[in-house]
């Protein structure tokens, strides 16, 4: 969902620097500037404010520095307004008092997920900021940077970027910083006083926690939420716990961006975590998500495939300015490159390379791409060197690429053959050899990810299932209890000896709490239709227990935390001969009676097709030319789907390539 705000305010800020046409600064600003003179002539009536600012610290040099800074870059940012942004709020605030089901009620998100919030009134920070209201910022900002014992040696460049800015995305203005201040800088006070960044920081993103943290919820597309919203409403995605963490940090004197996948090589969705800026080592150490801990010790990898890194400033990049000089192609398929307050720092996770591909001498314009959601995207700008060859400069290793062109209606197009870079950093083109065909056994069409594994793993393992003919189980039999994690997203167990029961009680495995997406009991082995039960124990009604029994593996049924079993009746008692058990998955693996497409990428003749076969058990079997990237396609349901290749007997996404360790030395500078 994220990736719709981004594409967005992308469309609108690559427009801005079109109209505005001059180069803008990268750091903080020299007295005379003609940007800020830019910047007040665009301001229109709102002149003054932005003139009253720049006279309030002429006595002042840093705060001037600081003033000008913001002033300068105003053009380039914007917020989005509307009574519609209150109803976001309303939609995601019960899922806190719920606790335990993180989904919007189905008849609201049915009314508000296909809602264009982007086509709300945006207004221009240039033209309405009042200056009483950068004063304000800029003095808090300026106090907790002079403040703090860990901001010794931190640049006015860095604490323009890292600490000052008063906005993140396009959300709504709010007067946040002293509501911030008062939460957690107060608390930070009376906490810890020393100069390590890095126990600052813990004792602020602890005290988030302890408030309240990890009601994930990504249903509907929307602007970033207000500072004021995120502060009382703890629902969201990635990006808006990072939203607020940033702002709880920086109210705090603590420097701190966030780094971004715009599209994941593994499942095309965009994604993002926080970078703090260690006055120890002078690093940036990423941390916030998905076992990225917070510390200098430690490998930063949180399991994802990422391809390019990119982190979003306050100020105009002049490297992204000199990019977008360059590409001639002013489509929407080519705006989250061109975006001017992006940085490319994929290089301080992976190091520099570069890699030289080919391509038709005719290609003038080329652009790195990944596979993602049915089509090729794009993630970086190539250097075409006019010798039928294009440059791609620091990619992660282990990923596939693909050299691609745009149209001038945005769509992608395959100008070479897909390749990867090894962790030694040789590179692999991917070309089938039509002359060895190679049989294949497939399971899924996506990449099995950790999280996929934990639900398939520690989710279930310790789970029992037990059955008995009265309801106090005094003498229960264990019809079912799984010991190790799931190799599929079902589990099928034939009774050793088939028996009459009409209650049932499943408990999960300790520490853990519910998550099915179904549960099928059988009279006989070979019925294709189970038998009915329901819910005996008594739950709240927004706990779904048809979820159980609707064959749709995208459902979970789940249960209160402290819930450490749940009893089920049949209608009467019943002969049991066999149990379904199916885990919390993504439904991306075969299945029987749906047919599947197995397609492989013949360089320029693109896409081809092996063949179409309907599965008959939870894998399918095909022979296709060996050496390729190939893609299993499920016509009967679902789009998701992603690329792979076959080596000594499996399929291997990219999450299953080996990756390059992560080196916290190279995470340096903004």
């Amino acid at each position: 969902m994220m990736v719709l705000s981004f594409k967005s305010r992308v469309q609108v800020v690559v427009g801005m620097v079109l109209i505005l046409a001059v180069p803008v600064f990268c750091g903080c600003v020299t007295q005379s500037n003609p940007e800020i003179d830019r910047a007040l002539e665009y301001a229109g009536d709102n002149r003054k404010e932005l003139e009253d600012v720049l006279g309030h610290y002429a006595d002042s040099l840093e705060k001037l520095e600081a003033a000008k800074f913001l002033i300068a870059n105003l053009p380039y940012h914007y917020g989005y307004y509307g009574a519609e942004l209150d109803t976001v709020e309303s939609l995601l605030k019960p899922i806190m008092r719920l606790r335990d089901i993180y989904t919007i009620d189905a008849e609201k998100k049915k009314r508000w997920e296909s809602f264009p919030f982007f086509s709300l009134p945006r207004r221009r920070d240039v033209q309405e900021i009042k200056a009483s209201y950068l004063i304000d910022h800029i003095d808090r900002a300026y106090r907790q940077w002079k403040k703090r014992k860990w901001n010794k040696n931190l640049s006015l460049e860095d604490f323009c970027e890292l600490i000052l800015p008063y906005r993140i995305g396009d959300e709504r203005l709010t007067p946040w910083r002293k509501t911030y201040e008062d939460r957690y800088a107060t608390r930070l006070d009376s906490i810890y006083d020393g100069d390590d960044v890095l126990k600052a920081c813990q004792v602020v993103m602890d005290q988030i926690s302890k408030e309240g943290l990890g009601w994930y919820n990504d249903e509907l597309s929307t602007p970033h939420r207000d500072a004021l919203s995120l502060l009382g409403n703890r629902v969201g995605n990635c990006r808006d716990d990072c939203d607020r963490y940033i702002y709880a940090l920086r109210a705090c004197g603590i420097p701190v961006t966030s780094d971004h996948i715009l599209v994941s090589p593994d499942n095309g969705t965009a994604h993002q975590w926080l970078a703090i800026r260690d006055n120890m080592t002078g690093r940036f150490l990423p941390c916030g998500y998905d076992e990225m801990p917070l510390t200098r010790d430690s490998i930063a990898w949180d399991r994802r495939k990422k391809g390019k890194v990119y982190r979003y400033g306050f100020g105009v990049n002049r490297e992204r300015l000199e990019i977008m000089g360059r590409v001639e192609n002013r489509s929407a398929g080519t705006a989250m490159v061109r975006y001017p307050l992006l940085r490319d720092m994929t290089s301080n996770y992976f190091g520099s390379n570069t890699v030289s591909v080919k391509i038709p001498s005719s290609v003038r314009e080329a652009y790195l791409g990944v596979y993602a959601k049915g089509k090729f995207r794009v993630v970086d700008v190539g250097t075409v060197s006019g010798t039928g060859k294009v440059e791609f400069h620091d990619v992660e290793p282990g990923v596939f690429f693909f050299p691609i062109t745009v149209d001038d209606a945005g769509e992608t197009h395959l100008c070479g053959d897909a390749f990867i870079v090894n962790v030694d950093g040789s590179t692999r083109t991917l070309l089938p050899d039509t002359t060895r065909m190679t049989a294949m056994t497939l399971y899924r069409k996506m990449p099995l990810t950790w999280r996929h594994r934990r639900w398939m793993g520690e989710n279930v393992v310790g789970s029992v299932l037990e059955g008995s003919l009265s309801p106090g189980f005094a003498k229960p039999d264990t019809l079912l209890h799984i010991r190790e994690p799931l190799r599929l997203n079902y589990m099928r167990v034939v009774l050793p000896q088939a028996r009459k029961y009409r209650y049932l009680r499943l408990s999960p495995p300790d520490g853990q709490r519910f998550l099915l997406a179904g549960l099928s009991l059988y009279a006989q082995v070979g019925d294709a239709i189970p038998l009915r039960y329901h819910v005996r124990s008594r739950l709240p009604d927004y706990f779904k227990e048809e979820y159980l029994t609707d064959n749709d593996l995208l459902t979970t049924y789940t249960a209160p935390r402290d819930c450490r079993s749940i009893i089920m009746e049949m209608e009467h008692a019943s002969l049991l001969s066999a149990v379904e058990f199916f885990p919390r998955n993504d439904d991306n693996f075969v299945w029987p009676g749906q047919e599947y497409e197995l397609l492989f990428l013949n360089g320029s003749k693109g896409w081809q097709s092996v063949g179409r076969k309907v599965a008959t058990g939870h894998s399918i079997q095909f022979s296709a030319p060996s050496g390729a990237l190939y893609l299993l396609r499920n016509l009967s349901k679902g789009k998701e789907e992603q690329v792979f290749i076959y080596e000594t007997g499996h399929q291997k996404f990219c999450i299953d390539l080996p990756h390059p360790t992560i080196h916290l030395a190279r995470l340096t500078g903004f």
